[in-house]
């Protein structure tokens, strides 16, 4: 995500300064910019989270059923709208497509359900405001979930279980510039230095059903899920300013497996979403009992 706003303020700059490039257009540019995030960041939420059990136990059992771990990720993400500030410069876009990936890391943890059959598990990550190579960035993600399993799982028969979670990803990245930067947009009366800045913030419900079969050392997994999300995200530059709001409706397909040392699990998943066509994958350990 830094390194892909990173790159927005690069053009934004670099647009400013050509007085040959339509205002009009450099701003519908910037609005599908916007499009593009609140399109995708639902997708990046849900991108780890989901461990290769389909359910992992009770709690009060022998032992008992719980774990801790962290994830790192990718995933798809559509840049067309920055894509086209470079082309109306004539300047090379740092890929050969119009897409991006933006990052997604967690702390996660799971536990077993008490007296009713269910597991319930928390994943967040926290970057409080920081401020690196003159560009002040912050970014968080809470989700929370729980699921029910149809199918316990036995030494025949896979684990099979319904979810339910929610999970909220925002943050922002912003630079300072100066008047004499922007000349070729009239920003009127300003002061010497004013912030440019991108904030993203998504709110996402999603449901999913997963199967898994634990095989020794490998456990298999696939799983179906649907997401709304409530997305806005905004940018500034000088007087310039837009917000623009969305409720994508995601419908995914993931799996993978895991690699089972006893109490260690090493997890590896992809995803895609047929309505968004965005994909992404997941590397994860964590410790299961």
């Amino acid at each position: 995500m830094k390194k892909t706003l990173t790159v927005f303020f690069a053009c934004v700059l670099l647009a400013s300064a050509n007085a040959q490039y339509n205002v009009d257009d450099f701003t519908s540019n910037l609005d599908s910019f916007l499009e593009e995030l609140n399109a995708a960041t639902p997708d990046n939420a849900v991108t780890g989270g989901k461990w290769s059990d389909a359910y992992i136990g009770q709690l009060l059992g022998v032992p008992p059923h719980f774990g801790v771990g962290a994830s790192a990720g990718l995933s798809r993400f559509p840049a067309k709208g920055l894509y086209d500030v470079f082309n109306a410069l004539d300047l090379e876009f740092p890929v050969d497509s119009e897409d991006l990936v933006m990052p997604t890391a967690g702390i996660e943890a799971r536990i077993g359900g008490i007296v009713f059959p269910f597991d319930a598990g928390i994943r967040m990550m926290v970057i409080p405001e920081t401020t690196m190579n003159d560009l002040t960035f912050d970014y968080i993600l809470f989700g929370i979930d729980a699921r029910y399993p149809i199918i316990k799982g036995n030494i025949v028969l896979p684990a099979v279980s319904v979810g339910l979670g929610y999970t909220y990803l925002g943050g922002s990245v912003g630079t300072s510039v100066t008047s004499s930067q922007i000349t070729g947009i009239d920003m009127g009366e300003w002061e010497t230095s004013e912030d440019l800045a991108v904030s993203f913030k998504a709110s996402v419900i999603d449901v999913s059903a997963q199967v898994s079969k634990g095989l020794f050392l490998i456990t298999p997994y696939a799983g179906l899920g649907a997401t709304m999300a409530f997305a806005e995200s905004s940018y500034t530059v000088g007087p310039l300013n837009k917000t623009v709001s969305a409720n994508p409706f995601g419908a995914r397909v993931y799996g993978g497996l895991s690699f089972n040392l006893l109490v260690l699990k090493i997890d590896s998943t992809v995803m895609y979403n047929f309505m968004s066509e965005n994909w992404a994958i997941n590397l994860g350990t964590r410790v299961q009992l």
